[in-house]
């Protein structure tokens, strides 16, 4: 939740979904926007301090029928929730384009996840990647068309260092890894 309010990037699936609320309502994450929606950010946090007390007094209670709950096979699990989740998409939207909607991410998700794509990269993709792709046309135009104006900036230089760091130990690894495997 820090990483949001304080650089508009999101930590992880539902701050990435808060961050395209957000966005649905033209506010924009970043350092700017503590500063400019307090309001929003206060309710925020004691948004959370409330709902971690619920769900503690709800946890609590919910706790033995949960139990229960977890025992059910996934053979009965599974159509349980496919159908709540359709109803609750048509219930939302009132139409069948949120059903067909949910069918349709459903479907690619489980393509995605079978074939050994990362299903949390693409939805964060997904979410964050118009407004990057705003902010480098931005800065483009800003510079004038011209990628030198990244080795200018410092604390650009830094955030490509780590950048590449958290990177590489991942492609080197793999590549080592394929070298292994064809020996």
């Amino acid at each position: 939740m820090i990483t949001l309010l304080a650089l508009g990037l999101p930590g992880g699936a539902g701050t990435a979904v808060l961050l395209g609320a957000f966005a649905l309502h033209n506010v924009t994450g970043g350092p700017r926007f503590i500063r400019e929606n307090t309001d929003i950010v206060y309710a925020l946090i004691i948004g959370n301090m409330a709902q971690a007390l619920l769900l503690l007094l709800v946890g609590m209670g919910f706790i033995f029928l949960a139990g229960y709950i977890v025992k059910l096979s996934l053979k009965l699990m599974i159509p349980i929730v496919m159908v709540l989740s359709v109803v609750g998409s048509y219930a939302i939207t009132g139409n069948m384009v949120g059903p067909l909607t949910v069918v349709a991410t459903g479907i690619i998700g489980w393509l995605m996840r079978r074939y050994g794509f990362p299903v949390a990269a693409t939805v964060v993709g997904l979410l964050v990647g118009g407004m990057a792709e705003g902010e480098l046309v931005r800065s483009m135009q800003i510079s004038g068309g011209n990628l030198s104006f990244i080795a200018d900036r410092p604390i650009t230089l830094v955030l490509l260092a780590l950048l590449l760091a958290s990177v590489l130990p991942r492609v080197i690894g793999s590549v080592l890894k394929r070298r292994r495997a064809t020996r």
